[in-house]
């Protein structure tokens, strides 16, 4: 029977009352802007990566199934490790990996129970047909499982090559998603969707990868880069600094003279400073104050040891010059 509501209950409900206080249990609020999301620079990236372990993951499903197989790209997100582990089917046929080495975390291929058992059945030669039973997989048929998830992932390692590094190394089999510990349950999961056909059999494959490792990786295959990049240009780097001509002149302190001191001069005269032997000189380069030494001798010659760096000074000169730029 319909229960009509009065006009009391729906007051009290609009108040947030008692007949409104079940429902309002229930809701959970939700922070749309927490979402965790793949970065735009990095969803292009990822889904090549995906998009290249597709193409080379069909030759192996179809060798290992006997049937013309294909497998395709559905989609990829970012998502929460528990709402990922919450996603998976029970029962599973879940591969656990390390990603980025024992640091980085823990991967997730899922097969699902289906194609799975549709996989082994064919494997010990049955022909795969027929619906498949929903259960776990023995331990004999998870050994033979993890051959082939070995295979798979070495073809997850070509296809991250030169843009995502990928240490992946089978740590576990699991049945049930509830028993896969994951060492962040709050941190980000990378999940890529595939749709693998085969014959009549439709299903679906699940890679999930921690997006702290992959970010990790990224970043150091991009710095390596531009280390590379630097190597590669310093050749001409080199040329150009060959090419430059700088001016440098050491100068003595500020010396005070009076006029009839100066009028006194003559050629090859001594002009006693009284300063220190180890007053510092300034060193300038392009008439611009960079460095402070002192003064020697080496091997008959005059020298400067420079001791220190002085505070760069602002240059008046016009743009353009054809002369070295000090930096």
């Amino acid at each position: 029977m319909t229960e009509i509501l009065t006009q009391k209950d729906i007051d009290a409900l609009m108040a947030g009352g008692e007949c409104g206080t079940g429902a309002a249990r229930d809701v959970v609020a939700w922070d749309f802007a927490g979402v965790p999301r793949v970065p735009r620079d990095r969803q292009a990236v990822f889904e090549a990566v995906f998009s290249q372990y597709a193409q080379l993951l069909e030759p192996l499903l179809a060798t290992s199934l006997r049937l013309t197989a294909g497998v395709s790209l559905t989609g990829v997100e970012q998502v929460e490790s528990r709402e990922f582990l919450l996603s998976l089917g029970n029962p599973c046929a879940a591969a656990l990996f390390e990603v980025g080495g024992t640091d980085g975390g823990l991967g997730v291929l899922d097969f699902g129970a289906e194609l799975a058992l549709n996989f082994l059945d064919r494997m010990f030669g049955g022909s795969g047909d027929g619906p498949m039973p929903r259960r776990p997989l023995t331990a004999i048929e998870q050994a033979a499982l993890r051959s082939f998830t070995e295979r798979a992932l070495a073809l997850l390692q070509e296809a991250g090559q030169g843009r995502v590094r990928l240490d992946a190394r089978v740590a576990a089999l699991e049945s049930d998603p509830g028993m896969i510990q994951l060492p962040d349950r709050e941190g980000g999961i990378v999940v890529a969707s595939l749709q693998v056909s085969a014959g009549a059999l439709r299903s679906g494959l699940v890679l999930g990868l921690p997006a702290a490792a992959l970010q990790s990786c990224m970043a150091e295959l991009e710095r390596e880069a531009a280390d590379r990049a630097v190597h590669r240009d310093r050749p001409a780097v080199e040329r150009h600094l060959r090419r430059v001509h700088l001016t440098l002149a050491a100068r003595l302190p500020v010396l005070r003279l009076s006029m009839r001191e100066i009028r006194a001069l003559a050629p090859g005269q001594v002009v006693h400073t009284g300063l220190a032997t180890d007053t510092p000189v300034e060193l300038h380069v392009n008439d611009e104050p960079r460095f402070l030494g002192s003064l020697g001798q080496v091997q008959r010659h005059a020298g400067l040891q420079i001791t220190q760096r002085t505070a760069a000074v602002p240059s008046g000169r016009a743009a353009g010059q054809t002369r070295g730029r000090v930096l």
